[in-house]
């Protein structure tokens, strides 16, 4: 998994004009199998931050994948604020703003594939969604 960080670092991964979905989307992924292996929590926010950069510079090209998952990391913080929250007996703030950050971007998702396909009807031939 490193080497493939490098390698995308290499074109651009981490440039804030990088507008490629599919570069912020594979380094998204990798960053949330390195979270899946190793827990650690920095690596499912560095997956946040590439999955969401995806769907906010380049809707057209992310077709909605790095939207969806930066949606399902959103719940997985989400779940494990609300968690820490009930067992110390704090407040669900956070959990309840993770988790409405979380819906919101599934509704732009869906209001962006909807406009997709009326724009295009070839779209959903080709499997895409």
């Amino acid at each position: 998994m490193d080497q493939a960080l490098v390698l995308l670092e290499e074109i651009g991964l981490r440039d804030p004009n990088n507008k490629n979905a599919e570069t912020l989307g594979v380094g998204g992924a990798i960053y949330k199998r390195k979270w899946q292996q190793f827990g650690q929590l920095e690596d499912l926010h560095e997956s946040l931050s590439f999955y969401r950069a995806a769907f906010e510079r380049n809707r057209q090209q992310d077709m909605g994948y790095g939207g969806i998952n930066a949606a399902f990391i959103l719940d997985v913080l989400a779940n494990r604020a609300r968690l820490i929250a009930q067992r110390s007996g704090t407040s669900l703030n956070e959990a309840k703003r993770l988790q409405k950050e979380a819906t919101e971007l599934r509704q732009q998702i869906a209001e962006l594939i909807s406009t997709q396909l009326a724009e295009d009807q070839n779209l959903d031939k080709e499997n895409l969604f």
